[in-house]
């Protein structure tokens, strides 16, 4: 996958955390390409029902707010975009998971070349920081049964976009 520049810099964002992770040599290792969930592109359908042992580990990256600031400074705006990166290994033995946190940390230290270089909006590189955040992996949610094969946070972070408040006070759509 690569970054469609001439989408909106949220998508972009989605895009390049996938690139960070696919370009990871451990994390292609683990993952193989029929389990990333991937909700970026055009496929409306890519959970998978009926899961059996090949389907595991599974990732996704999901969006799960964002944070907005007009004028931030005198010229310029600020979003924060937080996303988090979330697995399902299937069972809960250490290793598994261990192994999969390990490879996501590690894809996620080349943000600056897949997110920071590569994110594109009206001709301006907008992505300035990343924020890591704290994930909690919970095997068991209170409320619920407890599910080992559920889906766990594995890695959570904020991205910060600068963008000239004029640039986005003049956005009418499209590219």
């Amino acid at each position: 996958m690569s970054i469609d520049t001439s989408a909106d810099p949220l998508l972009q964002c989605g895009q390049g955390i996938w690139d960070c992770l696919v370009a990871d040599t451990e994390f292609a290792r683990l993952v193989p390409a029929m389990n990333r969930i991937d909700y970026t592109g055009d496929d409306r359908t890519v959970d998978k029902p009926g899961l059996l042992t090949a389907d595991f580990p599974q990732v996704r990256v999901v969006l799960t707010g964002l944070e907005s600031q007009i004028y931030r400074t005198s010229n310029s705006s600020s979003a924060k975009a937080h996303f988090v990166i979330e697995v399902k290994v299937g069972d809960k033995r250490l290793e598994n998971m261990t192994q999969l946190l390990w490879a996501i940390y590690c894809a996620m230290s080349r943000w600056e070349t897949y997110l920071r270089d590569e994110v594109e909006w009206q001709g301006e590189n907008v992505v300035k920081k990343l924020f890591p955040m704290k994930a909690d992996i919970n095997y068991m949610p209170k409320a619920e049964r407890p599910e080992p094969a559920g889906w766990v946070t594995a890695w959570a972070g904020a991205l910060e976009l600068f963008i000239l408040t004029t640039t986005v006070q003049e956005y009418e759509g499209g590219t």
